[in-house]
């Protein structure tokens, strides 16, 4: 088996070889001829008399070059004769000891295997599965064939993807045999067989399609999966990347998430409570475990009560050293942090992009030197929260890029070392007296009066003879929660019965026409078709599509946890006319875009889990409403309007920022109302949240460390766009690795040895391969 193998290698590689052996005999002899010219004309006595040494050594390497040169020519010929020869003394070897008709049979069957392996390379999975997701489809039936094959798609599609990784070069890109020969006046019909020739040799190797369906594959990835291919494939992209050079940009995308590069050395958690709320403090320790600088990420999410009211950044523990943050315009605080990231510069930045959800992002934690200690890094984060039965809620997490923690990470809480957590945080801390809900009442100077009640003083109220509009995510994820929408039928059936009326809006992907069911009477998952992807602008653009004049007294969104790394710039969301509500069946997403959140707040919707919540909530507010903020966490919040405004807060000062929280949200709903929300009223919701340094849709936490990033932050806080703020899906653009094979101008003589080089490379590569497989197979 291994000298057939070596019979095969050497017939491959030499083939190979050979292309290079004519282009480089012409070389090599032009470059020899002109050198004895040279030579003859004498003119290196002068030099040799300057430069005695430096003409020494050129002479040498211009001879090293020749024989090299002369030994490039002969390879193809030498290494064929010695494979062949060993291979022939091996094979008559065995010949001699078991029979020449095994040995002959054996020599054939395997070179039998060897092109047909050869030939099985020749399909590429990507073809079938550009082929299958060509034409839209038009039936379920055609769905759900293509739905069965989703493995075979999911192969061809990453293929396609990782194309420039997995390939040398594109079939149709690699030119330079042709190009070398028509350099040397082939003729161009020649020159092309000479390239088609080398085509199907390296066929095996050569990406059948086009360089650019790296993006093609992407689209079609996220149409049919319903995620993002960077999202879904994480693992066998981060394998490619590995496996050859890739600038990664210093931002931390979707494909660090879950990366260990950056190690949680410390975190320390204080609790300082005020009955039944508490500031609470973190501080954490990063230390980075690469060469280069590195970006912590955090998305995560605490109650919707809680307000986040300090960032600080530092390299030691000493807080008189730290940089602490200003609150900026949420645009403007974006840009500059970015802008600052792409410098190398350290900022640090916490947003509110949810009701409920919080990015964090620190850069740079700084590379680990060759020699010496790595400089850490330390951040804060401070919040406030009302407590949740009996405990204090910590921060949840969605995703984290590049942080990891292991058992050796230190854990304190209220100074008091804690067991080893596999998590980031624990859910909440048990509180050391757990104090029972109050009531609390704070005027401020804006004009508002916030007040809040537990709502077990009341309860929740159940809706009542209204009319419902229920939008069915049907998307491919939501397929598989079938338990859960099994669970939301039971409930709106409960809705009905208690005099409601709903009306059912099926959602569909491209290609499958959306439908509304007027007074329907119970869901089905059963009968639903799931496929596609759909993004909360899509759901909620059909919905207005189909309602026509119909009016709502509310309208409940029923998805998933959606897919916000496929959001674009471009999405419009129409503000509905009727609170909008969105059901997340399985847990909330990590982000929102900003016009799907004003849509939420402007509307005086919400987020919740379950169809019984989001119906509960709802019905409370509407029955308590002028004044009603909103009803989160177990509490009833007040907003007030109040026409002698004190010229300080009034009442628990301690507590105002969680009443100038919940003052903003009633704001925003305000200006909502006038119509859109203006530059105006958005400047003087930033000025709630400036004034009271806390955390909100509108505005962010950046820290900075210089004057320079102190100007660029004052100079975009100038600006009409200073409130618009980017969708940040974390796709990263991959770097292109270099095509070897193409040829975009004439070749020069160091080309075309670095092409013969690449091939001997190749060839290598190859023997080596397939003496391990022969090796293995003996």
């Amino acid at each position: 088996t291994g000298h057939s193998l070596l019979l095969g290698i050497g017939l491959y590689g030499s083939s190979l070889l050979a292309f290079y052996a004519i282009p480089s005999v012409v070389r090599v002899a032009e470059f020899t001829a002109a050198l004895v010219v040279e030579f003859f004309e004498f003119r290196w006595i002068e030099a040799l008399w300057r430069y005695p040494f430096g003409v020494v050594m050129g002479g040498l390497a211009l001879i090293l070059f020749s024989l090299s040169g002369a030994v490039f020519v002969a390879m193809p010929f030498v290494m064929l004769g010695a494979f062949f020869r060993d291979s022939v003394r091996g094979l008559k070897q065995f010949g001699r000891q078991f029979g020449s008709q095994w040995a002959i049979a054996g020599t054939s069957g395997l070179l039998a295997l060897w092109i047909a392996a050869f030939a099985v390379l020749q399909v590429q999975p990507q073809a079938r599965a550009f082929e299958l997701l060509e034409t839209p489809t038009t039936t379920p039936a055609n769905r759900q064939a293509l739905v069965a094959k989703s493995d075979v798609i999911r192969e061809g599609l990453l293929n396609a993807y990782l194309n420039s990784y997995r390939y040398l070069s594109p079939r149709e890109a690699n030119n330079h045999v042709f190009a070398m020969y028509r350099h040397l006046n082939v003729p161009e019909a020649i020159a092309n067989r000479l390239q088609d020739a080398n085509n199907a040799l390296l066929s095996p190797f050569l990406y059948h399609g086009d360089r650019g369906d790296d993006a093609r594959a992407a689209e079609l990835y996220a149409q049919f999966f319903d995620t993002s291919i960077q999202k879904a494939e994480r693992r066998p992209i981060q394998d490619a990347l590995r496996a050859t050079y890739n600038r990664s940009g210093a931002a931390a995308g979707q494909l660090d998430a879950n990366r260990e590069t950056v190690w949680l050395a410390q975190q320390d958690v204080t609790v300082n409570s005020h009955g039944d709320w508490a500031d609470v403090e973190i501080h954490e320790k990063y230390v980075n475990q690469t060469p280069d600088r590195q970006e912590a990420f955090y998305s995560f999410s605490l109650p919707e009560s809680a307000v986040l009211t300090g960032l600080w950044l530092g390299e030691s523990e000493d807080l008189d050293q730290r940089f602490t943050h200003v609150i900026s315009p949420r645009g403007a605080a974006q840009q500059v942090y970015r802008d600052q990231v792409r410098q190398q510069v350290d900022p640090a930045l916490l947003e509110q992009v949810g009701p409920r959800q919080y990015r964090l992002r620190a850069f740079p934690i700084l590379e680990r030197p060759s020699i010496g200690k790595t400089q850490p890094m330390h951040l804060w984060m401070t919040y406030q929260t009302m407590q949740e039965d009996g405990a204090w809620p910590l921060p949840r997490l969605s995703e984290r890029r590049n942080v990891y923690w292991t058992r050796f990470t230190k854990r304190t809480q209220n100074g008091r070392k804690v067991a080893r957590v596999d998590d980031w945080f624990p859910e909440a801390i048990p509180a050391a007296n757990a104090a029972e809900p109050q009531i609390h009442s704070v005027t401020l100077p804006e004009g508002y009066a916030i007040a809040l009640e537990p709502i077990s003083t009341r309860g929740y109220q159940r809706p009542a003879n209204q009319r419902l509009a229920v939008v069915l995510d049907t998307s491919r994820s939501m397929g598989d929660r079938q338990s859960e929408l099994a669970e939301t039928s039971r409930l709106l059936d409960e809705a009905l019965r208690d005099g409601n009326a709903i009306d059912l809006y099926r959602t569909g992907a491209a290609g499958i026409q959306s439908q509304l069911e007027s007074n329907f009477q119970t869901l089905d998952s059963r009968t639903i078709e799931f496929y596609g992807s759909l993004s909360l602008p899509d759901l909620l653009q059909q919905f207005q599509t189909l309602r026509g004049d119909r009016a709502y007294d509310a309208i409940l969104v029923v998805t998933d946890a959606g897919s916000y790394d496929l959001a674009t710039e471009d999405a419009e969301v129409v503000v509905p006319d009727a609170p909008l509500w969105l059901v997340h069946l399985d847990g909330l997403p990590s982000t929102y875009d900003d016009a799907t959140l004003a849509a939420i707040q402007d509307s005086n919707g919400g987020i919740a889990h379950t169809v019984r919540e989001a119906l509960d909530r709802w019905a409370t507010e509407v029955s308590l409403r002028p004044n009603v903020a909103s009803i989160i966490d177990g509490y009833i919040w007040y907003a007030d309007p109040v026409q002698n405004a004190p010229a300080e807060v009034a009442g628990d000062r301690d507590f105002a920022p969680l009443a100038a929280r919940q003052a903003i949200w009633q704001m925003s709903r305000a200006g909502a109302a006038d119509g859109d929300t203006s530059l105006l009223d958005l400047d003087a919701i930033h000025a709630i949240a400036k004034r009271y340094d806390i955390v909100t849709p509108y505005s962010s936490a950046i820290v900075l460390v210089n004057d320079a990033q102190r100007e660029a932050l004052k100079r975009a806080e100038e600006q009409d766009d200073r409130f618009d703020r980017e969708v940040e899906t974390g796709v990263e653009t991959l770097t292109q690795p270099d095509n070897p094979l193409a040829v975009n101008g004439v070749p020069e003589p160091e080309e075309w040895i670095l092409m013969g080089l690449g091939a001997i490379a190749l060839a290598g590569a190859t023997w080596r391969k397939r003496r391990q497989m022969g090796g293995n197979e003996a």
